[in-house]
């Protein structure tokens, strides 16, 4: 019966023909899975993948913050990695489904030459960066002297899961929500054939390939899922007592809203466990130091490049108590729960789930309706706060992220409670009946590897002069200018965005790049871009800023560039451009 599900699911989700380069890529992501769950040998799958997560996470940071206090630039290996999660002992053990699952995945993703829209784009730069340094960086040497202006969870998990596979950073981003989903799923499926099903339901359907996640925007909060799910269960051993009460750390510094309701929900946890609260505690502050973002953010010295407006207003916090359970508030949670995007599910669906659920096991009922109030009552305080904070242009996405937060971890709710019915049913027929059910269910979303998202493609006259450009940029101190068009965002933001093979260069060549989204520079902002790039060429100001080339993609979208200089390339209408001498 597996065989004939595993048929049915590979007909009707893969792309035909089955490619190689794909299953090369499964082989390298075969590493990370299994050294992790290595590292968190003692627990079962994926718990023991999520352990190793959680201590990589924490060692990468803490490596880069003796980095930081030390002054020296120590660079993180893949032995080294490996050493932590193989030594003293080595043992594997992976579902077949989830190997499945990733297979399909990567049939349908990857490998991936641009990523799919602007947020992919900087978080595989991200993680390429970190790949150079071999550690979070506070500056970028040649790139210029620029943290991140980020926060670097999200970058740290890239890096350990590229670090260990040998996988293209690209690669890595394009499949991480993917990996998370997964490891979320079987962290609730009680047995492998349930498992399966309940990857079958809540992948497609609704997860992955809403429109809405297509080009993969909020890469970041969409790969937090695993990390949520971890706050949804009771920890019985020490591992993983530690690995829950790390996880909201973990998200807060990946995405800061994101630890809020994780962590009020391990909070509440941690009444059983009290003594274990200094040394998280203690912990927690130590690795949120260890990343310069938030040493900026406390310093008050972070470039705030595409805000429009970036001067702080007297936060009113005594209209706190009458935004408590306001009509905005109540609307937020309601929408949170029934209609939260990743999931949209009419009430009465979700009180024939309640009910079904209590029926078929009241003790893991009751545990999920009460970690579904303590996140509803948990959103109702601080989404007040959050939403007086936004009333500050620097913190204007605070409550929207908590509210994806919240959406998030009802969809879960949703997920194991669905794993725990499905555990009772004993019979193989009825689950060979549902898989074959699902099989009917349309899959509208194409397969994304041939997709290079809306801002532009990369084309071979592109990969020619790159080709040629790489082989010709000896000198590492000079810059090669990349075309932007220029972006208002909701009237909040001024974006530059790269277009076409121009997002492909931080992952073709070891040069720095100049305007790829205000890295590495505080120069970079989007008043210079137009002023000394779009409206004139001025050659003074790019000699000041050591940006000697110009290279211009086949397909420049809404970019604006003055014209200038001595083609040195020339494929089609892809160029590169030497400026000056």
């Amino acid at each position: 019966m597996h065989l004939l599900i595993l048929i049915l699911f590979i007909a009707h989700f893969s792309p035909f023909p089955l490619r190689f380069e794909p299953v090369i890529s499964l082989l390298q992501l075969l590493i990370p899975i299994l050294a992790l769950s290595n590292l968190g040998r003692g627990l079962p799958f994926p718990l023991a993948v999520g352990f190793g997560q959680c201590v990589l996470f924490a060692y990468v940071l803490l490596r880069s913050g003796l980095n930081h206090l030390l002054g020296v630039e120590l660079p993180i290996s893949w032995i080294e990695l490996i050493l932590i999660c193989l030594v003293p002992k080595v043992t594997f053990k992976v579902p077949w489904a989830f190997l499945l699952g990733l297979f399909v995945f990567c049939q349908r993703e990857l490998p991936r030459e641009l990523m799919l829209s602007s947020d992919p784009d900087q978080h595989a730069f991200f993680a390429k960066q970190l790949l150079d340094f071999g550690f979070l960086p506070l500056n970028r040497g040649l790139w210029g002297e620029e943290g991140f202006n980020y926060p670097g969870g999200f970058a740290v998990l890239n890096f350990i899961w590229a670090k260990l596979s040998f996988c293209d950073p690209r690669d890595i981003v394009t499949i991480q929500p993917y990996i998370q989903f997964l490891l979320a799923i079987f962290l609730f499926s009680k047995d492998r054939l349930p498992g399966f099903l309940l990857f079958l339901v809540f992948t497609f359907i609704p997860y992955g390939y809403l429109e809405n996640n297509y080009h993969l925007e909020g890469t970041g909060r969409l790969s937090s899922i695993f990390l949520l799910s971890l706050c949804l269960i009771s920890p019985k051993s020490q591992k993983e007592w530690f690995l829950v009460t790390l996880a909201p750390i973990m998200l807060f510094i990946i995405n800061p809203p994101f630890g809020v309701l994780s962590g009020a929900l391990v909070g509440v946890k941690l009444i059983k466990n009290l003594k274990i609260i200094p040394i998280i505690f203690c912990l927690g502050l130590i690795l949120v130091f260890c990343d310069p973002y938030f040493r900026s953010r406390i310093s008050g010295d972070l470039n705030e490049a595409t805000l429009i407006k970036t001067e702080q207003k007297p936060l009113e916090l005594d209209k706190y108590s009458s935004n408590v359970l306001s009509s905005r508030s109540i609307n937020l949670t309601k929408d949170m729960i029934f209609k939260n995007g990743y999931f949209t599910l009419p009430i009465w669906g979700l009180a024939l789930f309640a009910l079904l659920l209590l029926f078929s096991n009241k003790n893991e009922g009751l545990n999920l309706l009460w970690q579904g109030g303590v996140i509803v009552l948990s959103f109702l305080l601080f989404q007040p706060l959050f939403s007086i904070l936004g009333s500050d242009p620097r913190y204007f996405l605070l409550e929207p992220y908590l509210l994806d937060s919240g959406k998030l971890m009802f969809l879960l709710i949703l997920i194991k409670g669905t794993g725990v019915i499905f555990s009772k049913i004993k019979f193989s027929g009825l689950h060979l009946a549902l898989a074959i059910l699902l099989m009917f269910i349309p899959n509208k979303t194409k397969p994304r590897f041939s997709y290079c998202g809306a801002a532009g493609c990369l084309t071979e006259n592109d990969k020619k002069v790159i080709e040629q450009m790489t082989q010709y940029l000896t000198d590492k101190n000079t810059r090669v200018l990349i075309p932007n068009a220029p972006v208002m965002v909701f009237n909040r933001e001024k974006w530059l965005f790269p277009w076409g093979a121009g997002r492909a260069l931080p992952f073709e060549t070891d040069v720095p790049l100049a305007f790829f989204y205000f890295q590495g520079d505080r120069d970079y902002s989007y008043e210079n871009y137009q002023k000394n790039i779009c409206e004139e060429l001025n050659i003074e100001w790019l000699k000041a800023e050591q940006i000697k080339y110009i290279f211009i993609p086949s397909d420049r979208g809404g970019t604006c560039i003055r014209s200038g200089g001595e083609i040195l390339f020339k494929s089609g209408d892809a160029k590169f451009v030497k400026v000056y001498e």
